[in-house]
């Protein structure tokens, strides 16, 4: 089954507004569980959440640096590759990524 970019964005949005929440994906049933700072699940039913479910990130713990370089590992055009390696060097990396993948792709 695909998962809907919208639905994620979504999930995420609610879990970085919330002080204490959590948001999971459940890919056996396609479905998206949010844990808010008043839950009324009991410790049995979050422990059975966190291990069969995907955690999704929050603000706090997103790094934009390290999902460009796991996203250039996954490139096999050597030419692009390079071009996108060279990009995320020094200051400003985020804008000659972006700039180099509108260019190159």
């Amino acid at each position: 089954m695909k998962v809907k970019l919208d639905d994620v964005i979504e999930m995420l949005e609610f879990v970085n507004d919330g002080m204490d929440s959590s948001a999971y994906y459940n890919d056996k049933t396609n479905k998206f569980i949010y844990i808010g700072e008043y839950s009324d699940m009991n410790e049995d039913e979050k422990e059975e959440i966190y291990n069969n479910c995907i955690g999704l990130p929050t603000k706090y713990y997103i790094d934009e640096y390290s999902m460009m370089e796991e996203f250039i590992k996954t490139i096999e055009d050597a030419r692009l590759y390079n071009q996108l390696q060279i990009a995320i060097n020094g200051r400003g990396a985020f804008r000659r990524f972006k700039d180099t993948c509108i260019i190159l792709i």
